[in-house]
């Protein structure tokens, strides 16, 4: 079972949908996510690649102190990583470099 559930986002004027999650990393916590996107969204999506940045509008997930997660909905600037192609479409990797 996945840890977190995609949800209607957009990256840039593109809709589709994904999620943003908050991660521990050696430099501190970072926010990372990835934008799910159709087939034909694709010249779009390479296109955000080239772009420095790119606003993402969706769901932001925190893991709480209790062990739970919870959720908000929130704008991020961000830099488009990685563009994969996957079974449902393209899959967009990103991070978060701050809040819109």
């Amino acid at each position: 079972m996945a840890l977190f559930t995609p949800q209607e986002a957009t990256l840039g004027d593109i809709e589709g949908e994904g999620y943003a999650f908050i991660r521990k990393t050696f430099r501190g916590k970072e926010t990372q996510g990835v934008f799910f996107g159709t087939e034909e969204d694709t010249d779009a999506l390479e296109a955000l690649q080239d772009r420095d940045t790119v606003e993402f509008s969706g769901v932001v997930y925190y893991k709480k102190r209790s062990g739970g997660i919870s959720e908000r909905s929130k704008s991020l600037v961000v830099d488009v990583k990685n563009l994969v192609s996957v079974r449902a479409g393209e899959r967009v990797d990103f991070k978060a470099l701050a809040e819109a």
